[in-house]
């Protein structure tokens, strides 16, 4: 149900939990509590919904600045069916990474042999155009790294560990690679894969604004091609090394 931002809830902001922080606190309310059903929900869909309304508000307030009792509120359940199915808030926030990486996740697909044929720039043609796909599909991605990454944690680290570091290896080894073949400028390649994603999704992260700014939608069909078309333009001519004939950069095609 619609939901403007979440209300504090009283006290440390975990509803009926007198320490929300503290785990034990939270396990020992997941198991005293009894989850009651909802009604017109299969098996399985109110947990679901959970994860939904877990990844939306923690990818838009951050972790500190949600409580379980706004994610039961979001997904239409209650705060005791929330930690019946997920014990705490740090469970239940993994849960919701795992659920997000597991449909954003790049590694598996440009892993296998189809992609592995092509040359460095077609590989890296296909990869920025799916990742401007995936960015406008799941915007809480760029959301979550955004935030978790503004400072070192126990949850940074798990995060990059578990989840991101493949994402971040898919691209670091094309540009590798291109620059080791000379194809590529030799860029540092973590450096270059912050910047092609930071261009790659910033319109979708940031859509609030950019419909002020664009008075367009940038999660219309029509504007995610357009952002696609001019990521590859972009990137790849400002990558590309100059032929050694011409002095000048090729142009490439989207």
């Amino acid at each position: 149900m619609p939901l403007d931002r979440p209300a504090a809830s009283p006290g440390a902001g975990e509803g009926s939990l007198a320490n929300p922080e503290d785990p034990k606190a939270e396990r020992g309310a997941a198991e005293a509590a009894t989850p009651e059903p909802v009604a017109g929900l299969r098996r399985g869909e109110g947990k679901e919904r959970i994860l939904e309304a877990a990844l939306e508000l923690f990818s838009t307030y951050g972790y500190d600045g949600v409580s379980t009792t706004d994610i039961a509120q979001r997904a239409g359940s209650s705060q005791s069916v929330v930690l019946y199915h997920f014990g705490t808030k740090e469970a239940l926030w993994r849960c919701a990474m795992r659920a997000l990486f597991a449909k954003v996740g790049i590694s598996p697909r440009f892993d296998s042999p189809m992609y592995k044929d092509l040359d460095p720039v077609s590989r890296l043609r296909v990869l920025l155009r799916s990742f401007v796909q995936t960015s406008a599909r799941y915007p809480e991605l760029g959301r979550v790294i955004n935030r978790e990454g503004l400072s070192d944690s126990d949850r940074l680290a798990w995060l990059v560990e578990e989840l991101a570091r493949p994402n971040y290896a898919v691209f670091e080894s094309i540009f590798a690679q291109g620059a080791a073949q000379g194809i590529l400028k030799p860029y540092p390649p973590t450096m270059i894969t912050f910047f092609v994603q930071g261009a790659a999704a910033t319109l979708f992260n940031l859509a609030a604004i950019v419909r002020k700014l664009m008075e367009r939608d940038p999660l219309s069909p029509e504007v995610i091609e357009q952002q696609a078309d001019m990521v590859i333009d972009l990137l790849l001519n400002g990558l590309l090394c100059a032929p050694p004939e011409t002095g000048e950069p090729p142009r490439s095609t989207s």
